[in-house]
């Protein structure tokens, strides 16, 4: 019920938005901004999130009025006795990464977190990035986003494999796809270049998962 539940209220004076923006907002890939100029607030993700946790988002704005997001929490009381996957055993792991993300944050961590599985990391801040430094080095594993300026994932994915040796295993860390569709906008030919995927948010125990899973399963060349 309502009254077991968090609410957040989060509201500005700004610009505000049209009705006709308003029904697009949470779509996975819309967004005002042009390429280059940010991400804007990741509303796709954010309602993928929320919606997992059956919470509610909602939105009233007007054109110059500004614009306010109430987000609807309940709250949940976990049994003990359930099994949680935070309980699996992680071993150390060997091998060099590439993380490519345009989020700073969330490249921090998956850095943080591939560290401490025992692997090399180096980072990329998007595709072309990711591309010069493909040039240069060797990788056992590339783990992308798909959207990122200048050069999208799965365009870096097509280039990288003319270069990268056969045994380099590919994974994209994606958000805002649901999680029983296919990715969206990219043809059988990138799907069956990857090794495997994994949707925004997830733990580290599900990236160590995807990583180990997919480890003895991979795709010719």
């Amino acid at each position: 019920s309502k009254d077991k539940s968090i609410y957040v209220r989060v509201s500005d004076n700004g610009h505000g938005m049209s009705q006709e923006t308003i029904n697009k907002i949470f779509d996975p890939f819309f967004t005002t901004k042009q390429i280059g100029k940010g991400t804007g607030l990741g509303l796709g993700i954010t309602n993928t999130i929320i919606k997992n946790m059956n919470g509610e988002i909602n939105v009233r704005s007007a054109l110059n009025e500004g614009t306010v997001f109430e987000l609807i929490f309940p709250i949940i009381h976990y049994l003990s006795s359930k099994k949680s996957k935070e309980n699996i055993q992680i071993h150390p792991l060997s091998g060099r990464v590439l993380v490519v993300e345009d989020e700073e944050p969330i490249r921090d961590l998956l850095e943080e977190a591939l560290t401490e599985f025992g692997l090399e990391v180096k980072v990329a801040k998007d595709g072309s990035d990711a591309l010069d430094i493909l040039t240069q080095h060797t990788f056992d594993i590339v783990c992308t986003d798909i959207r990122m300026p200048n050069m999208a994932g799965d365009k870096l994915i097509l280039e990288a494999k003319k270069i990268c040796p056969p045994s380099t295993r590919f994974f994209i860390i994606s958000g805002g796809i649901d999680h029983e569709q296919n990715l969206d906008g990219n043809s059988s030919e990138l799907l069956s270049l990857i090794d495997g995927q994994i949707y925004k948010p997830f733990g580290k125990n599900e990236l160590y998962e995807l990583i180990t899973k997919n480890k003895a399963s991979k795709r010719p060349g």
